[in-house]
């Protein structure tokens, strides 16, 4: 199931927008977790372990760059909404604990990204962790993480271009015409030589019944005929000479 934004008047949803990242509800957090819920401002409205909110309702500072990925700070608190002006005073909450919270550093060695099943998704660790996005695409782990904003995440190129794929598969295409076609000249070619063994075989086979075949006129034919058929001539002939013999 493709990730959509549970905001009002938000019609965000996975794979839609390249620019747009998708968090889960930080459960194991209950204070913040209950600012999350106000601000969104849904009457009758509990969040589920599959509600996502996307990256468009979070301030620059809610982000952390983490080599190909985009992680939220372990306070991130969402405050742009269309009713921006009721929750500017929202914004207060993550300043001031992010007061009481040392500064993470970021270490490869030192944090674990908390990752989910669901591609875009995202999971909440303890204050010394962090939440993040796998940006990376399905077949394409050679992406590099931008050094722009949040909101301009990573860029990422196909290998080849559209152009470039059906230029290859034309190559491929007539590569695989002109197989065909020696495929083809070779075995007329073999059909040719069967019928051409199966006529003097059959030349032989008279001669042989009526024993006219002599050593000189073997020499004879062997002269005349090469390859194959000169071959078949001399075991033939041999065969006649044990015979007589």
């Amino acid at each position: 199931i493709m990730p959509t934004c549970v905001a009002l008047k938000c019609s965000n949803r996975s794979g839609s927008s390249s620019n747009t990242s998708f968090f889960k509800f930080p459960f194991d957090d209950k204070d913040r977790l209950h600012h999350w819920i106000s601000n969104i401002n849904r009457q009758d409205w509990k969040p589920t372990p599959h509600s996502r909110l996307c990256s468009h309702h979070f301030k620059q500072d809610c982000f952390i760059q983490f080599k190909t990925r985009v992680c939220l700070t372990s306070d991130a608190v969402p405050t742009v909404f269309h009713r921006n002006s009721r929750l500017q005073a929202m914004a207060k909450y993550s300043r001031r604990k992010k007061k009481g919270i040392c500064t993470t550093n970021i270490h490869s060695d030192m944090h674990v990204c908390a990752l989910t099943a669901v591609t875009h998704d995202h999971s909440y660790i303890g204050r010394t962790e962090m939440s993040c996005e796998d940006r990376t695409s399905a077949g394409d782990n050679t992406a590099k993480a931008s050094s722009s904003l949040p909101f301009d995440h990573q860029q990422y190129t196909v290998k080849e271009s559209p152009r470039a794929l059906k230029r290859t598969i034309w190559t491929v295409q007539n590569r695989l015409a002109a197989y065909r076609k020696k495929i083809k000249k070779h075995r007329e070619q073999s059909k040719r030589l069967r019928r051409k063994i199966s006529s003097l075989s059959s030349v032989i086979t008279t001669l042989r019944e009526k024993m006219l075949v002599s050593t000189n006129c073997a020499d004879m034919l062997e002269a005349t005929f090469g390859g194959v058929a000169k071959e078949i001539l001399t075991r033939v002939n041999a065969r006649i000479s044990l015979a007589r013999s």
